[in-house]
C-alpha cells in the first residue's frame, strides 16, 4: 500500500494564506520522509491551483456541519463526529 500523502495544516483558522504544507512519502525500503513547505515556497504559477484547494478545505467546515451524521468542525478545525 503506497502511504503517500499531502497535509496541509494552518497555524490560525481563519487565515487562509498562511499554512505549512507537508509531504509524506515512503521509499522502497518502507523508511518514510517528509518535506515541509510554507506559503512563500509555492511557485507563483502553482498558487492560483493551491488557492482553489484551500478555498475547499475552508468551505469544508459549512458544507458537513450541515449533514446529520457526519461531522461538524469544532473552533479549531478538526473533524469530530456529530
Amino acid at each position: 500500500m503506497d502511504n503517500t500523502q499531502i497535509q496541509i495544516q494552518f497555524p490560525s483558522p481563519g487565515e487562509w494564506d498562511k499554512f505549512t504544507m507537508i509531504a509524506v512519502f515512503p521509499d522502497a525500503d518502507r523508511c518514510t520522509y517528509t518535506a515541509s513547505y510554507i506559503q512563500d515556497d509555492i511557485p507563483a504559477d502553482q498558487a492560483p491551483a493551491l488557492a482553489a484547494a484551500v478555498t475547499a478545505i475552508a468551505n469544508m467546515k459549512r458544507r458537513l456541519a450541515g449533514i446529520p451524521g457526519v461531522g461538524a468542525f469544532d473552533d479549531s478545525y478538526h473533524l469530530r463526529r456529530g
